[in-house]
């Protein structure tokens, strides 16, 4: 093997992990929106990614793009050291989402404002969910509440809510974010067979 075309016939020692790029940046993972959750009651998020510099040279400021559904590229300028082989989390500003399905794309460019000489690992994409619609819902027992048991369904039978605390004579509230769509409430005597309801 000559990895770095030295033209000799054997390399005594090699490093196979040495860098063999000047400048490389790489977009290590995005950790913040995960890939393929969902989150709620907001249509805004900061993203957070970790960058890594598998270069020789020392990076001290490099571009970090990102867009939301290939809508118009956004640019966040770091400018900090970053070592080889160092990986660094960077928060990128607020960012508004759609409601629903959403795809994000981060590339970094311009390491120390220079070309990267390996740009296939300059970029990675999530998929999320972003839920904002809000359910508003009021349960109230009169009698043997504690025998009563909820559940929230989506229209995949996934258990979005649920509940065993009812108390006799006291509202019970629940006030929170979902996704649009058809829902199951699910109103059980525990043990035994469920009554059940829709909601749309």
């Amino acid at each position: 093997l000559d990895p770095s075309n030295t033209g000799i016939s054997s390399l005594s020692g090699y490093d196979f992990n040495s860098p063999t790029k000047q400048f490389d940046a790489s977009i290590a993972q995005i950790n913040f929106p995960f890939n393929n959750k969902t989150f709620n009651c907001t249509d805004t998020a900061s993203p957070l990614v970790t960058i890594i510099n598998l270069g020789t040279t020392p990076i001290y400021t490099i571009n970090i793009n990102y867009s939301i559904n290939n809508n118009a590229v956004k640019t966040y300028k770091y400018n900090d050291t970053i070592w080889f082989r160092q990986s660094v989390n960077v928060r990128l500003p607020n960012t508004k989402f759609n409601i629903g399905n959403n795809t994000l794309k981060v590339f970094t460019d311009s390491p120390n404002n220079s070309a990267d000489q390996n740009t296939i690992n300059d970029t990675l994409s999530v998929n999320f969910v972003s839920a904002v619609d809000s359910l508003y819902m009021i349960l109230k027992i009169d009698t043997l509440a504690e025998v009563f048991s909820w559940k929230l369904l989506n229209n995949k039978d996934s258990v979005v809510a649920k509940s065993d605390t009812l108390v006799n004579k006291k509202t019970f509230i629940y006030n929170n974010c979902i996704i649009n769509g058809c829902y199951n409430l699910v109103l059980e005597l525990k043990d035994t067979m469920p009554f059940s309801g829709t909601m749309n």
